[in-house]
């Protein structure tokens, strides 16, 4: 047997399940208005494969990957294409909800928000050691240090280092070189781009919800209630969840260097806590329910 015939056949599926889903949208939806579109944001390997597969299963939701009509055909071809154009073919969707994953874009999110009326973002983010050993897995060590070169060298129009605040850019000018430790610029990556959701006061809008990848895997029903709950919207049937693992820690005997090290606890500590507060109080893990409520606010600050 040929071994390409099992991808083949699963591509194939994917195309005739999404050509059927999307025939099924231009009928039940034919007179709907406009769709509400969510933006998934953060940084690379945080979970939203797993998260546009779960909305890609919804049958009412139209998908837009990172790899779209709505990318460019420049370069990598991630970067978003004009926003009229944006707006021009999700205008034409036939779907109550419309779910674009930019993660190149994140820095762009207030943009995105002001451009689209009505728009929400969803800030993913996971463990770093995860996100590293992932990122250094799939592109190796070269490419981890690429990433946090054009922040150190303060880039100004490349994706990595557009948004990079003056003191984000400084803290990684001292710590890279071209011989660094690549896990520390994979960790040192994923502290630059998620630290945007405080450089960006993201934490302030009502119109952007954060969203931890383990409590996705350990929970996805709750989250995905949650989330449609957040962008007004009826949550279907979840029954797919059931097919989400738990997530497995990759990284966690990464070898990295004091400073990196101490810069990405305390971003993940933060962000642990900002998420924790904001769970409603049935929903929060028992480890969290007795932790002192002193603490969550001193890591909020």
């Amino acid at each position: 047997m040929n071994p390409l015939l099992p991808r083949i056949h699963s591509v194939l599926s994917r195309c005739v399940r999404r050509a059927s889903k999307h025939l099924y949208q231009s009928v039940r939806w034919r007179a709907l208005a406009r769709p509400q579109v969510l933006f998934v944001v953060g940084c690379q390997h945080s979970g939203a494969t797993l998260m546009s597969n779960l909305f890609d299963a919804d049958r009412d939701c139209r998908v837009f990957e990172e790899f779209s009509v709505l990318s460019s055909r420049a370069k990598a071809g991630v970067r978003l294409i004009p926003l009229p154009d944006v707006a021009a073919i999700i205008g034409r969707v036939r779907a109550p909800l419309v779910v674009v994953k930019p993660l190149v874009e994140t820095q762009r999110v207030r943009t995105l928000l002001s451009y689209f009326s009505g728009a929400r973002a969803l800030f993913l983010y996971r463990h770093y050691a995860d996100v590293a050993s992932s990122q250094l897995t799939e592109f190796g060590a070269g490419s981890a240090i690429e990433n946090i070169r054009s922040i150190a060298a303060g880039e100004r129009h490349n994706w990595r280092s557009t948004a990079a605040s003056a003191a984000v850019r400084e803290c990684i000018s001292q710590l890279y070189s071209e011989s660094m430790n690549p896990q520390d610029a994979a960790a040192l990556f994923w502290w630059a781009r998620t630290r945007l959701y405080y450089d960006l006061e993201l934490g302030a809008r009502t119109d952007v919800m954060l969203c931890r990848y383990e409590h996705l895997t350990t929970d996805p029903a709750a989250v995905m209630h949650r989330i449609y709950a957040f962008v007004g919207l009826q949550c279907p049937d979840l029954s797919h969840s059931a097919q989400v693992h738990s997530a497995t820690s990759k990284g966690r005997d990464l070898q990295l260097s004091a400073p990196v090290r101490s810069l990405c606890e305390q971003l993940q500590a933060r962000l642990d806590a900002q998420y924790e507060w904001q769970l409603p109080a049935h929903t929060v893990p028992a480890v969290i329910a007795d932790t002192p409520v002193a603490q969550l606010q001193s890591a909020l600050q």
